[in-house]
């Protein structure tokens, strides 16, 4: 077996919670300046090229083009290597938002789901498909862990507190996310939406120092 078709399979089931604090122990581990007191962009080229390798042994593996023209990354688990497109690299390099995700979006399959699959081919058996919750969908997971490594909330609470203290409005929070983190508009406010959830409640406390004008704020964007 040189492939594994794992849509429709599910993986061992995460919360919100259980996402942003594995990838913050990664964070800490291979790239302790993205924690730090001044919110920094995530190296996602370093991700890539050096620490998922330092971590899991996958290689970066640049290829010309998928034949769906869709996609622009994937982690190939057998070969132990996250494909992507020669031209989603570039725009890597030059800090374009929707690349810098699709980069970390295969990341988090590798810190996340890698040892999984790896069992999947020991024991194709396990290859069950079925409807599964949300929170074992490995797309899912890999979705919110890739916010989760882009914009940590232990530097993204503060950063919005510290913005809100300036009197920025919710739309000039997005922006200066975008800026500051290096991602899209779709990214940032995905993220936003993320953070009055029940789900995250206890860590978004954990680094607020304001939670009511925090979210207050985050409500704006909600009624938008």
């Amino acid at each position: 077996m040189r492939e594994i078709d794992a849509e429709g399979i599910p993986v061992a089931g995460l919360s919100m919670q259980e996402i942003e604090l594995k990838m913050e122990r990664y964070l800490k581990e291979y790239h302790p300046e993205t924690l730090g007191k001044k919110p920094v962009p995530l190296d996602v080229d370093k991700l890539l090229e050096v620490s998922l390798f330092q971590s899991h042994g996958f290689k970066e593996d640049l290829i010309k083009a998928f034949d769906n023209p869709k996609i622009k990354a994937r982690m190939r688990p057998i070969e132990r290597t996250v494909q992507i497109t020669q031209t989603c690299y570039h725009r890597i390099g030059a800090d374009d938002g929707y690349a810098r995700f699709n980069g970390v979006h295969e990341a988090s399959h590798v810190i996340l789901h890698a040892h999984q699959y790896e069992e999947f081919f020991i024991n194709p058996a396990r290859m069950i498909k079925r409807e599964c919750h949300i929170y074992e969908s490995a797309e899912w997971q890999a979705e919110h862990g890739g916010g989760a490594l882009l914009m940590p909330l232990r530097t993204l609470i503060p950063f919005m507190e510290n913005l809100i203290q300036k009197q920025y409005d919710y739309d000039s929070i997005v922006t200066a996310i975008m800026d500051t983190y290096k991602v899209s508009k779709k990214g940032a406010m995905s993220r936003l939406r993320q953070l009055p959830k029940s789900g995250l409640k206890n860590i978004v406390l954990a680094y607020s120092v304001k939670p009511e004008k925090l979210f207050g704020v985050l409500l704006q964007g909600v009624l938008k």
